[in-house]
């Protein structure tokens, strides 16, 4: 689903936020060619598991859409099977997303795109005095983005972007037997972004020959 991904160097505050101190990696995904695909792979993994993927895409003459998921599992691991606490742990997961793009005419293009990844794991550990520990840990991530790009005469271009994402972070160590050292930590994150860059070039005109 990915067509390239770039790394830029430097400070790109201007073009990406102000988190953008050091340098931005942008992974750019494949446009949808003109008609309809659709793509599924299954892939095994060295420890029992599964990981599957799909990709559905449409391409009009002024429209395209894309849609993606898939899906992550994975059993906990053990060194020593005879004894209940595991050397590695097992995650399950998943994720969706759409991009849509409409050309409105020819100088106007609006665009839309979201995202949904949740990623869980639950293994078993030791503690003092031989105590054993079921812990899970569960990740939510989601984004969203609307896009226009106005292509102008005279070699000006204006990209306006609003983006929210959110992230959610939770985590569970659950005593077995007992509740005294039983731990519960929950952590949000939420961020809006609204952004608008103006390109000019002298002597030429900026069409899509050059995006």
């Amino acid at each position: 689903d990915v067509e390239r991904v770039e790394i830029i160097r430097g400070a790109a505050s201007a073009l990406h936020g102000a988190d953008a101190l050091a340098g931005v990696v942008e992974i750019t995904t494949r446009r949808p060619r003109r008609g309809a695909s659709l793509e599924l792979s299954v892939h095994g993994r060295s420890l029992p598991g599964l990981d599957t993927r799909a990709r559905a895409a449409w391409s009009g003459e002024r429209a395209r859409l894309q849609l993606s998921g898939g899906l992550l599992h994975s059993s906990p691991w053990d060194l020593v099977p005879a004894d209940e606490p595991t050397t590695g742990a097992g995650y399950t997961g998943g994720e969706l997303g759409a991009r849509g793009e409409y050309d409105v005419d020819a100088d106007l293009r609006l665009g839309a795109r979201a995202h949904y990844q949740r990623r869980g794991a639950r293994a078993v550990d030791t503690g003092a005095g031989a105590a054993l520990f079921d812990r899970s840990n569960l990740v939510e991530s989601g984004d969203a983005a609307l896009e226009l790009r106005s292509f102008l005469a005279t070699g000006r271009r204006l990209d306006v972007l609003l983006a929210w994402s959110t992230h959610r972070d939770q985590s569970l160590l659950d005593q077995r037997g007992a509740a005294d050292l039983d731990a519960y930590a929950d952590t949000r994150q939420h961020q809006g972004l609204a952004r608008a860059l103006w390109t000019e070039r002298w002597g030429e005109k900026i069409g899509r020959a050059h995006v």
